[in-house]
C-alpha cells in the first residue's frame, strides 16, 4: 500500500502489469478501485479478472462476492444479522457517550392506523415502516448541516460488493452514496403502499394518503446510513460518527477540566475502524455460509 501510495502512475502501471497474470486476481469493482485510488483512468487494466463462473441466476468470482446475490438458496439470516450488527454498533456508540438515542421505531407510523383494530406489524417492515434509530440533538449541538434542537431518524442499510459498485463515469459516486441517496425515495414508495393497503377506500390524489402525508410532512425526512462491503461509510453515516465523536470530546473535556483539545478525532478514527472490521467479517461470514449452502446442494443426489 504504502509503494503504491508512493509511485508515480507510470511506475504504478508498469509494476502491476510487470506482475504475473496469475497473481493479480481481482473482481472488476476492485479493479476500478485499485484505478482510482492511483489515480489511473477507467480501464487502466492495472488488475485483472482472473476467474468467472457461475451458479443459478448469479455470476461467480474468486472473492466470492456473486454469492451475496444468489437467488432461491436458503437465507441463513445472517444479512439481517450484519444489518443488526451495524445498528447496535451505532446503538452502543451513542449511548456510550450519553446521546439522546432511540432504536427500532416500531411505533413510528401506530398514530397513522385508521380506525378499526389495525395493528402494525412490530416485526416486519412489510406492513410497517420501522426505521432504525433516532437522534435528538441538544440545541448546541450539530449533526452534517444541521444544528440541534430537533431529531434526525435513519435507516442503516448494508451494501456489498457488486458490479458497479463504483460508478462507471465517476468513481466518487460510491455505492454507499447512491444507496443513501435512495432511502427517501424509498420510505415514500413503501408509504403509498400502505396507503392502499390502510386506507382502501380513500379517495385521496395519488401519493396523497395519511401515510405519505406524514412521511413528506417531517421536518427532516427518514435519512439512510451506509457501510460499504469494505467499511466504507456514506456521508449520513460519517455524520453521525462524527457527532458521536464530538459528544466523546465535549464530554472528555468536561470530565478532565480542559479545554477541547482534539480528542473526538481519535475516537472517529477509532469508530470507523471497528465499523470497518465489523462490516468486512460480516460479509465473509455470509459468503462463506453460503457457499457452505451451494456445495451442500450441488453434491445432493437428484
Amino acid at each position: 500500500r504504502c509503494a503504491f501510495g508512493q509511485a508515480t502512475k507510470e511506475t504504478a502501471v508498469f509494476f502491476l502489469d510487470s506482475m504475473h497474470p496469475d497473481v493479480v486476481y481481482s473482481t472488476n469493482e476492485f479493479s476500478e478501485a485499485l484505478n482510482f485510488s492511483l489515480g489511473l483512468k477507467t480501464g487502466a487494466g492495472c488488475a485483472v479478472h482472473s476467474h468467472s463462473s457461475s451458479f443459478g441466476n448469479a455470476d461467480m468470482d474468486e472473492f466470492g462476492w456473486g454469492l451475496n446475490n444468489v437467488r432461491n438458496i436458503k437465507d441463513t439470516g445472517l444479512r439481517t444479522k450484519l444489518h443488526n450488527l451495524v445498528t447496535t454498533f451505532v446503538e452502543k456508540a451513542a449511548l456510550s457517550v450519553g446521546a439522546d438515542f432511540t432504536a427500532d421505531l416500531k411505533d413510528f407510523i401506530i398514530d397513522k392506523l385508521p380506525p378499526g383494530g389495525h395493528e402494525l406489524e412490530k416485526g416486519s417492515s412489510k406492513l410497517n415502516i420501522i426505521p432504525d434509530f433516532k437522534f435528538g440533538l441538544e440545541g448546541d449541538e450539530v449533526c452534517g448541516k444541521v444544528e440541534g434542537g430537533v431529531e434526525l431518524t435513519f435507516d442503516a442499510k448494508t451494501v456489498s460488493s457488486k458490479k458497479y459498485y463504483f460508478g462507471p463515469f465517476n468513481l466518487r459516486e460510491q455505492a454507499v452514496t447512491r444507496r443513501e441517496a435512495k432511502v427517501p425515495g424509498d420510505y415514500i414508495s413503501h408509504g403509498e403502499k400502505l396507503d392502499e393497503v390502510l386506507y382502501p377506500g380513500l379517495e385521496v390524489a395519488p401519493g396523497q394518503g395519511p401515510i405519505v402525508r406524514f412521511l413528506r410532512g417531517l421536518a427532516h425526512p427518514v435519512q439512510g446510513a451506509v457501510v460499504g462491503a469494505f467499511g466504507e461509510v456514506s456521508p449520513n453515516m460519517r455524520d453521525v460518527l462524527k457527532y458521536i465523536a464530538d459528544r466523546h470530546e465535549r464530554r472528555f473535556a468536561s470530565f478532565a477540566g480542559v479545554s477541547l483539545r482534539g480528542k473526538g478525532g481519535r475516537f472517529l478514527w477509532d469508530l470507523k475502524r471497528r465499523l470497518t472490521l465489523l462490516s468486512i467479517r460480516g460479509w465473509a461470514r455470509l459468503r462463506l455460509a453460503r457457499a457452505r449452502q451451494i456445495v451442500g446442494h450441488c453434491s445432493r443426489p437428484d
